[in-house]
């Protein structure tokens, strides 16, 4: 049962004073007992109580989900795929309430100039939920591989948990984490199958991920891996890393291919996907494939509008708050 509060006290405080008997308030219930406005003063004093108690577990700590991405300062793309997956685990898990925070601080100026939009760095809104009371937080990041983005996302969770000892605090994991019996790779690439166009024979989709020198990098090629052993004509490259552009080439070549269509491989179409994918530039895969003499097209949406991806970071969510409540809270990644 949740505790009874100081905040749980204001609806109470109102809800007698004004249901207290009209003899005691002769002139200031006039309004108030009038035909109609019991029943609304009383569902505005439910509603307030909700509220109150809305984001409490059962044992009445105050529990949240802190949703971590690099950020977009692509409006529409933002609202498709962060805030339609924000959304997505806020209506999973109605026991949480649900933050946002981006670790760009490039992005984050950008919102904050153009759109007076004030996003919080991942440290800013654990302080944030600390000083409001948050006792249990689950960090999701909406990273797609463990890289230097969830390393440095990792230092910071581990950081606040040393300076406040905060335990019940669990950083979920990224798209593409497990191998083993939940399968992040089979998962990904059932999504994808979901999104492809019907091809023809001279037909393939390239993929471009965002790529890093960090060893994570490793999970773009156990992807393609999966993706050739479902007989799937779909080639994954990287902007910064490997496989390369022309590592899909080559493997277009080989494939007797003729027309081509591009897909971004990251959270939200964005900078890359408009430009460095896009692009209507030379230096744009889209341009160096039609250089090279390929049909190109282009299905220009981010991974997190898509609902079976979606999927994964419930899942992975799910496992994080399952660790909430047990002795493994400790631990800093579910």
């Amino acid at each position: 049962m949740a505790r009874f509060s100081a905040r749980m006290a204001t609806p109470v405080f109102w809800g007698v004073f004004l249901f207290a008997p009209a003899w005691r308030w002769e002139r200031l219930t006039v309004y108030f007992y009038k035909p109609g406005s019991i029943l609304i003063w009383g569902l505005l004093c439910f509603a307030m109580y909700g509220r109150t108690v809305s984001a409490k577990g059962a044992d009445g700590d105050k529990k949240a989900i802190l949703v971590v991405s690099f950020g977009t300062s692509y409006p529409a793309t933002r609202k498709l795929t962060i805030e339609a997956v924000e959304n997505k685990i806020r209506a999973e898990f109605p026991g949480f309430t649900v933050r946002r925070a981006f670790t760009s601080p490039t992005i984050i100026k950008k919102l904050r100039r153009q759109e007076n939009l004030c996003i919080d760095t991942p440290r800013e809104a654990l302080e944030k939920l600390g000083n409001e009371g948050f006792q249990e937080v689950v960090v999701q990041p909406l990273h797609i591989i463990a890289g230097q983005e969830y390393d440095q996302l990792k230092n910071t969770v581990d950081g606040y948990r040393a300076d406040h000892g905060l335990a019940k605090l669990v950083l979920g994991k990224p798209v593409l984490y497990s191998a083993g019996e939940a399968d992040d790779y089979g998962e990904a690439v059932k999504a994808l199958a979901e999104q492809l166009p019907p091809l023809s024979n001279d037909e393939a989709v390239v993929l471009m991920g965002h790529g890093t020198r960090h060893p994570a990098n490793i999970a773009y090629t156990i992807l393609q891996q999966k993706l050739d052993e479902a007989g799937m004509r779909v080639y994954l490259g990287t902007v910064e890393a490997s496989p390369t552009l022309d590592d899909i080439k080559a493997r277009l070549l080989s494939g007797n291919v003729k027309r081509v269509v591009l897909m971004p491989f990251m959270l939200a179409a964005g900078a890359h996907a408009q430009d460095d994918l896009a692009g209507d530039g030379a230096d744009s895969w889209k341009g160096q494939l039609e250089k090279a003499g390929y049909e190109v097209s282009v299905y220009m949406h981010g991974l997190g509008e898509n609902p079976t991806l979606q999927n994964i970071y419930l899942r992975h969510v799910a496992a994080a708050v399952r660790q909430l409540s047990g002795p493994e809270a400790v631990e800093t990644e579910a």
